[in-house]
């Protein structure tokens, strides 16, 4: 991700969203989002609370955080966890 991420600018709130539906079997998962800075060198990764996704209909987690001040480019992502 990094210099590849979305630009941000520190002290801005973004929103990460992401939509999951299992196979099989339930299973709980995270939305969340990096941050790194303008060189490209992590910050900082914040998430969402557990959010258990069903087989049946899409699931929706999003996690909104403020950048941190040296914050350059964001990315998000999700933590696909073990069954629910």
């Amino acid at each position: 991700y990094a210099t590849g991420g979305t630009p941000v600018r520190g002290g801005k709130t973004y929103t990460f969203m992401a939509s999951l539906i299992n196979g099989t079997v339930s299973r709980s998962f995270n939305a969340g989002i990096l941050y790194y800075d303008k060189s490209g060198a992590w910050v900082s990764t914040n998430m969402s609370a557990n959010v258990v996704a069903n087989t049946t209909t899409w699931t929706q987690a999003s996690y909104s955080a403020i950048a941190p001040p040296n914050a350059a480019y964001a990315a998000g992502y999700i933590t696909v966890r073990g069954t629910a």
